[in-house]
């Protein structure tokens, strides 16, 4: 809550102080001096000659005092004006007798005008305060509201709701909830005040079955304890989420119905906010729901086709090659041996794969960064993946003395992935390109093929759990090895993209901060959840 709406200890916040008293004795004293130095002032100024102009002066004394006490003081004043112009200026002096008939009118006059004036501006001065309570009412509901709008979570929106209520009110409050057996339940209340559930029942339930407030300053039970407001949610069926208790410390607080109308527009402000927790827990909920569904799938998928299909060609090259009675020819056993390795390997990349998916997201996973070349580390990782290339051309431009702070087991497996996905998804025998290059601050790590590319559509996705794309589709694997990737530089807190180059094919780049140290605790981040 803003400063300028903090309540002092032992202030209350609403309504708002009203201004002076019109009829105190502060306001009559003021309007019987007012009256005096316009007496003082017109004999100064014109003696008893100009009868007009001493009218004048009174008059101005009348709307003086109409604007600085009130309406009863400014018909005070009027009166005495009339008095005091009678004594003092018309024949016979110092009586309060008439000679002129013409000064009855006069007096009338003065008189009239005084009580429209002291009307006229009692009724500027209530509009001005309606004004200054409207303006406070809506100050109020809008701290709340946007200290609701960036409030998540159901306890701490319920907290916040409350503690406003506890702060404009000074009072203490609790919010009930049905629970079973028609018994209620105290989701939260002021700390150190026990809620009165048990004697208040039946007013909490006639506010849950009527959905109107209730309690002191209505006409519904109002010798209660509190003044409770329903929580009504604003769907297509409303529903009553529970009940808010205000438990003022004097009884007379919701007499004025403009606090029982505030109380009611709070209560509203914290039923929306309610209810939109309670349906992004849901869809949170669902969110989840889907996506398990989705890996499970996927998985199912993977299971049955990607991991069956080399197992049937391993099966099928170790079935002929045991039920040989040396009647194959060497080539062809040299084959069949051939086909049984490369499928073991293919399929033990994709169960890695699966491996390391759920280490990265178990938090098993943690960076080990040190100073080092990643002239070396490229290197490494291309001597692993080399057999696999189909002896294509590589070319490897990173200088020698490039250094940077980073995990060197992690970053090799990253440029396995990436030289792999480039290898598996390009025709057979075009060029790979890996580039580094480093400023004071990042280093970048960019592999490149002659490939057709990814599309601009789905250059966000591609690094997607189980995400494959169109022209991956009738390719084997379960599209893992690029969300490992992001994964992994993530962690190290740097960032990977891809683009189309504009000659043909597709550039994957990383970028890794150079500096010491593990970053955010070394640990990886969730980002495998939010694919």
């Amino acid at each position: 809550m803003p400063d300028e709406l903090r309540r002092k200890p032992g202030e209350r916040m609403w309504p708002p102080k009203a201004s002076a008293e019109p009829h105190s004795v502060r306001a009559y004293a003021f309007a019987i001096l007012s009256v005096a130095l316009a007496t003082l002032l017109a004999f100064a100024l014109f003696g008893r000659s100009e009868l007009a102009d001493i009218v004048m002066v009174y008059l101005l004394a009348i709307v003086v005092v109409a604007t600085r006490a009130g309406f009863r003081a400014s018909v005070v004043c009027g009166a005495l004006s009339v008095l005091a112009f009678n004594f003092f200026f018309t024949q016979p002096y110092y009586t309060f007798g008439v000679s002129d008939l013409r000064h009855v009118v006069t007096f009338a006059v003065m008189l009239l005008v005084g009580v429209v004036v002291a009307t006229l501006t009692q009724r500027v001065r209530d509009q001005v305060e309606v004004a200054h309570r409207s303006e406070r009412r809506t100050q109020l509901l809008y701290a709340m509201s946007r200290e609701l709008a960036r409030t998540e979570g159901m306890t701490r929106l319920v907290r916040v709701g409350t503690h406003h209520l506890e702060e404009v009110f000074g009072a203490r409050v609790a919010l009930l909830a049905p629970g079973s057996a028609d018994e209620l339940r105290i989701d939260y209340a002021t700390e150190g005040f026990t809620a009165p559930v048990e004697s208040e029942s039946n007013v909490v339930h006639w506010v849950l079955g009527h959905r109107r407030p209730a309690g002191i300053g209505t006409e519904t039970l109002a010798s209660s304890q509190g003044f409770y407001v329903p929580l009504v949610s604003s769907g297509a069926e409303a529903d009553v989420m529970g009940v808010v208790g205000i438990y003022p410390r004097t009884t007379s607080t919701f007499d004025d119905p403009e606090q029982q109308l505030l109380a009611d527009a709070f209560a509203t402000q914290l039923a929306t906010a309610i209810e939109r927790a309670r349906l992004a827990e849901e869809t949170e909920r669902a969110r989840i729901q889907i996506e398990a569904e989705q890996l499970r799938n996927t998985l199912l998928s993977s299971v049955s086709h990607d991991l069956r299909t080399p197992l049937a060609v391993m099966r099928g090259a170790a079935s002929t090659l045991v039920d040989d009675d040396g009647e194959l020819e060497a080539s062809v056993r040299r084959e069949l041996a051939s086909a049984l390795f490369e499928e073991t390997e293919r399929m033990d990349r994709q169960i890695k794969n699966l491996l390391d998916m759920t280490r990265l997201e178990s938090g098993a996973v943690r960076i080990q960064r040190e100073w080092q070349s990643l002239q070396e580390v490229v290197g490494a990782a291309w001597s692993r993946v080399e057999p696999r290339l189909g002896g294509r051309e590589v070319t490897i431009r990173v200088p020698a003395d490039l250094d940077a702070s980073f995990d060197a087991v992690l970053i090799e497996q990253v440029i396995v992935n990436l030289l792999e996905n480039a290898a598996k998804y390009t025709p057979e025998g075009s060029p790979i390109e890996v580039t580094a290059e480093a400023d004071e601050a990042d280093v970048t790590v960019v592999v490149s093929d002659r490939g057709p590319g990814i599309p601009v559509e789905e250059q966000e996705r591609i690094f997607d759990k189980f995400y494959r794309g169109s022209s991956e589709r009738t390719r084997t694997g379960v599209g893992l090895g690029l969300t490992i990737c992001r994964a992994i530089v993530a962690a190290h807190g740097g960032t990977i993209r891809v683009r189309t180059r504009p000659d043909g094919g597709a550039s994957f780049a990383f970028t890794l901060p150079r500096q010491l140290g593990p970053v955010a605790g070394g640990e990886l981040p969730e980002i495998l959840e939010t694919s």
